[in-house]
């Protein structure tokens, strides 16, 4: 086989193992020229192994790796054209912001002048200008996050590697450097992939998202493509809070404790997932406008206000698990905890059999 030329990345059947077991299992996907590709799953599912095929880190047992159109699988990591970010910044600490820059540029023999040049350009485009004298132990995490991309960058790559890059930092920087990461790609366009655990972090950054789960790769598409149309259970369940309900398919209709859907399936066991945004609640009577099908009535048990997004659980007639529905802050019905309420839901949820297939 060979690998596509229209592709910046090529993976064909990629497989490592690690003795027994296989960390990846007959991995293969495309990276397209200018995207940023995100590698999403657990922890121990295979996404940095992955990267680490990629940029020459850890060698294939099977498959091939291409860049750029080249077959790069036997080539050592210095020559694949590809740059990594890591999670623990790996910055030189006896070095400057501005020497650890230059670092790249210096190994491919440029003038003293000519990479100084450059390094401080990057530096600028990332927002550390001023800070080039300064060491790492000097610096904030964000701060030391934005030499490691500068330095990154500053060799040129065709293809930027980054592993868990914002995993190390609070919350509210997680958020900034996730905007800094898109104004930075937009600035220098290069072909991006990036390994998160963070479904949040995956969907801001991300043109596509590789699920991953136990070395395989699981589901392939748009960030809105597989969150609406998830594969199997272990997307749907992955890919944000959804309260699964058993059900029963009978002459083309799915029955459970909350409701009773139409369903082209076979018959047998099914769940039922229902996210949060496809449960609604209203005063006992009547239904409320654009709901589906009525369960009947419920207790809201719980009541969360998270500020823009009020959040309830909800216990129904004849279900174990709670429900969840979420409503923004201007839409709030506001109910109190202990309250009765109508439960309606969407009429066409994903159902999956019990192999965790989805089948509508």
């Amino acid at each position: 086989m060979t690998g596509n030329h229209e592709a910046t990345v090529s993976l064909e059947g990629l497989s490592v193992a690690y003795g027994d077991e296989r960390a990846i299992d007959d991995v293969s996907f495309e990276v397209h020229r200018g995207e940023i590709f995100c590698l999403l799953g657990p922890s121990g599912c295979g996404k940095t192994t992955t990267l680490k095929t990629v940029a020459g880190l850890e060698s294939p047992d099977e498959g091939d790796v291409y860049v750029r159109g080249s077959r790069v699988t036997d080539e050592p990591a210095y020559s694949r054209d590809t740059s990594v970010v890591f999670q623990e910044w790996a910055l030189f600490p006896h070095k400057t912001v501005l020497e650890n820059v230059e670092f790249a540029p210096r190994m491919d023999g440029e003038s003293r002048e000519r990479r100084a040049e450059e390094a401080r350009s990057v530096i600028e485009t990332v927002g550390l200008s001023g800070k080039e004298d300064a060491y790492p132990e000097e610096l904030s995490g964000g701060q030391k996050q934005r030499v490691a991309f500068a330095r990154s960058l500053a060799a040129d790559p065709s293809v930027l590697l980054l592993d868990e890059p914002l995993s190390n930092l609070d919350e509210g920087l997680r958020r900034e450097m996730r905007l800094e990461i898109l104004r930075i790609h937009e600035e220098f366009g290069k072909t991006t992939v990036h390994v998160t655990h963070d479904q949040q972090e995956a969907f801001t950054l991300a043109d596509r998202v590789g699920i991953m789960r136990d070395g395989c790769l699981i589901q392939v598409g748009e960030p809105s493509e597989v969150y609406s149309e998830p594969k199997n259970r272990f997307v749907d369940d992955f890919l944000g809070e959804t309260t699964f309900v058993e059900g029963t398919v009978s002459d083309g209709c799915i029955e459970t404790p909350v409701a009773t859907f139409a369903a082209d399936a076979e018959d047998g066991d099914v769940e039922v997932s229902l996210r949060p945004e496809e449960v609604f609640l209203s005063a006992p009577e009547p239904s409320p406008d654009g709901g589906g099908s009525v369960s009947g009535t419920g207790e809201v048990v719980k009541r969360i206000d998270q500020g823009s997004i009020v959040r309830y659980h909800v216990h129904a007639d004849s279900l174990e698990d709670r429900l969840l529905s979420e409503y923004s802050a201007r839409e709030d019905p506001g109910f109190s905890e202990g309250q009765t309420v109508s439960v309606s839901v969407v009429d066409d949820p994903r159902v999956f059999d019990e192999s965790g297939r989805r089948v509508t």
